[in-house]
């Protein structure tokens, strides 16, 4: 199934998945994203990219469906008289990796009339048993035709025989099978054809029509036409046949047999949903010419945001995907792109790392293998598997001393580790910093710990070096600065000043340098309750410390230029004893760091309603008061409107819970800003609602970027669309 995903959203003919093709192949999802557990998070992501809530549940149920119809039995049928191969390697590897899109593949077979005895068919049927289709031979003495009427017995009784309801797919121009498909319905059996362009036509009942051209053989048009001398050796006139000794053709018995009995005793135990076998044509994929490698490199770096692998990096499986898909012709099987990809790596053209989740990335290693390379085969990177911005800032500070930095993922490192000496260690969410003086100090720690080879290590004076080249560029994005005083290298997001344009400092020379004043703190401290405040009056009685953050940045964009600064702003409204900050349960499992004003601090421990809670008459009485008053209501008049007709709800967290079934079920949605929130029918009316409301609101929430946190409410990710966040109702902030 893997590297199939986008094959699938080409060929479909279902109207939704038609519309929304690109949108779907823009997203880069993959069939993984459609596992039961993963059900609410992609239909939001469907739902924030712009597709209709109503489109993305359906989406996901017709991928949800072609899942469960992979793993069914699937049979092809290929009649090779019409449909001759004269690459079979290449020709059988695309007819497999497309039937991997409907089915598991148990029984391929093709049909032929070709002379057994003629080198040719020799070579062809050795050819085409090898990578996995057996070959049917058809006894053309007597009658023409033959091999449609041997492909549509053997496809019936396949579907009529087999325990589960499976897939037939054929490869024909005989129009008889239209027939076939019509009563294949009634058993449930899905049907598929491949034919030649033009003739779609003729096949009106099967489930999905293809033809040859554009599915198996998209660059290869001229392969249709069979070499010179070619028909004369394989199908020979009609008198010719009538004088052919018999003993040598294996004939299908007319006796009645069993369908598994009909296939030749020699083929019997072939796996056909095993890989080709690496013959020595195919190991010459695994050579690397420097085209090859040029190809490699600008995959990566064309691709490198594809998956948000971090860095400059590519997954392995998306550039694997890619060579496949863009030069079939050198990989026509996985196993050639994980040849050539373990090549590349070996010799150093191409550095491999881990992400938290155990995925695989891949870099282009800069210069000469060699120069990478410290001791031992330990390689010193130049990219972090990470954007820089989000490098702790106590890491950065540590940096100036300890520049030698492995990061390595949460999952790679065992429970009750006993990390080395002279060691500072700093974890995060999903990465564990281990930071050295010297790259001596690493050797010695990577000594007898067998996890540590899954981190990366990198000189963090080059990598700021680096990116400071990187700023002469108009259009790069600057991720590092420097403070002004101490001249250290600083993340953006812990850049400290008085206004937006003044002088910018590091977190502890801000703080030295007497710059923020009592007055300041004030200031900040009452800016922060009024976000809070008006948080509150919606119903958000605690809220995520990064969003809070982020919105406090957007509001107040030229007092607070950074998101550790507003942190700073926090921690003064904490230390005045006006608002609290605090790690909790909310209506999700995982836990969160959020803040809140002091006197909703026993909403932020109280135990949450029950999962299964019924709101059903509440979400009804919601979206008929949208309906009456024009599709979108500030959140604070419906909040407002539901206590008086509801006496139950009589807690934010009841109410809360309630506007999360809503959106679950689709009956309304939240756009939420930094001066208040609406109400709509649906995310347009919501978004046109926040700027008819709050129309002074759309300045300070217009660069909002998409982010992704583990919120109180176990929802996912808020993304701007149109200028606004708007964030499901499942919000718990």
């Amino acid at each position: 199934m893997e590297n199939s995903f986008n094959s699938w959203l080409h060929t479909s003919n279902i109207e939704c998945i038609k519309r929304w093709r690109n949108e779907i192949i823009a997203l880069g999802l993959s069939w993984s994203a459609f596992h039961g557990e993963r059900k609410e998070g992609t239909i939001a992501t469907l739902e924030r990219y712009g597709i209709p809530s109503f489109d993305a549940c359906q989406i996901y149920s017709i991928a949800r469906e072609q899942i469960a119809r992979s793993n069914a039995p699937m049979g092809i049928f290929w009649d090779l008289d019409a449909f001759p191969s004269v690459t079979q390697s290449e020709i059988v590897a695309r007819i497999r990796n497309y039937a991997s899109n409907h089915g598991r593949l148990v029984v391929f077979r093709s049909y032929t009339g070709r002379e057994e005895s003629s080198n040719a068919s020799d070579q062809m049927r050795r050819d085409l048993v090898q990578y996995g289709c057996q070959v049917v031979h058809v006894d053309h003495s007597w009658t023409e035709g033959l091999a449609s009427k041997y492909l549509i017995t053997d496809s019936m009784e396949f579907a009529y025989t087999c325990r589960e309801i499976g897939t037939v797919c054929f490869i024909t121009c005989d129009k008889a099978v239209n027939y076939v498909a019509q009563k294949l319905k009634k058993t449930a059996t899905k049907s598929i054809v491949i034919t030649k362009e033009g003739n779609e036509d003729m096949f009106t009942h099967f489930d999905l029509t293809l033809t040859w051209e554009k599915v198996v053989m998209p660059s290869y048009r001229s392969l249709l036409a069979p070499p010179p001398g070619f028909h004369a050796l394989s199908f020979p006139a009609p008198i010719a046949r009538q004088e052919q000794k018999f003993s040598s053709i294996t004939k299908l018995e007319s006796k009645p047999q069993t369908f598994q009995h009909r296939i030749p005793g020699g083929h019997n135990n072939y796996d056909v949903n095993s890989p080709p076998k690496i013959t020595a044509g195919t190991r010459s994929a695994g050579m690397l010419s420097e085209t090859d490698i040029q190809r490699l490199k600008a995959i990566i770096i064309n691709n490198s945001h594809v998956g948000k692998s971090g860095g400059r990096g590519t997954l392995k499986s998306q550039a694997g995907g890619m060579l496949r898909q863009t030069y079939p012709e050198k990989f026509p099987n996985r196993s050639d792109v994980q040849i050539f990809l373990a090549n590349a790596i070996e010799m150093g053209i191409v550095r491999e790392s881990t992400l938290p989740d155990g995925r695989k990335v891949l870099y282009i290693s800069s210069g000469s293998p060699q120069e990478n390379v410290y001791k031992d085969g330990v390689h010193i990177s130049d990219n972090l598997p990470m954007d820089l911005s989000t490098i702790p800032s106590r890491v950065v500070e540590m940096a100036i001393t300890l520049p030698f930095i492995m990061t390595v993922p949460r999952v790679c490192c065992p429970i009750g580790t006993d990390f080395p000496d002279k060691t500072f260690i700093h974890s995060s969410q999903k990465w564990i910093f281990l930071m050295y003086r010297s790259m001596d100090d690493i050797l010695r720690a990577m000594n007898g710990r067998a996890w540590m080879k899954n981190g990366t290590i990198v000189d963090y004076r080059k990598i700021f070096q680096l990116q400071q080249a990187r700023t002469d560029s108009p259009d790069s994005q600057v991720e590092l600065s420097s403070c002004s005083k101490c001249n250290g290298p600083c993340s953006l997001s812990d850049l400290f000043a008085v206004s937006k344009y003044a002088t910018v400092y590091c977190r502890s020379c801000f703080l030295s340098q007497g710059l923020w004043t009592s007055e300041k703190q004030a200031a900040a401290t009452m800016r922060v309750v009024e976000l809070l405040e008006m948080m509150s009056q919606n119903d958000d009685v605690y809220v995520r410390s990064s969003l809070i953050r982020k919105l406090i940045v957007e509001k107040w964009k030229d007092e607070c230029i950074s998101r550790g600064q507003a942190a700073l702003w926090i921690e003064d409204a904490v230390k005045a004893d006006i608002a609290c900050e605090l790690n909790i349960k909310g209506q999700s499992s995982k836990k969160s760091k959020v803040v809140c004003l002091k006197h909703n601090l026993k909403w932020a421990v109280a135990q949450h309603p029950d999962a299964d809670m019924k709101t059903e008459a509440e979400e009804n009485f919601i979206s008929e008061m949208l309906w009456k008053r024009g599709y979108c209501v500030s959140k604070i008049e419906v909040i407002k409107e539901l206590k008086a007709a509801f006496p139950l709800m009589d807690t934010p967290l009841k109410r809360n819970k309630m506007f999360l079934n809503a959106v679950k079920n689709g009956r309304a949605f939240i756009a939420k800003g930094p001066l208040g929130q609406v109400v709509g029918l649906s995310r347009e009316d919501a978004e046109a609602g926040l700027s008819g409301f709050f129309s002074n609101s759309t300045n300070g929430i217009e660069t909002l970027e998409t982010t992704k946190s583990d919120d109180s409410s176990g929802s996912d990710q808020s993304l701007p669309i149109g200028g606004r966040l708007l964030i499901p109702a499942s919000f718990g902030w």
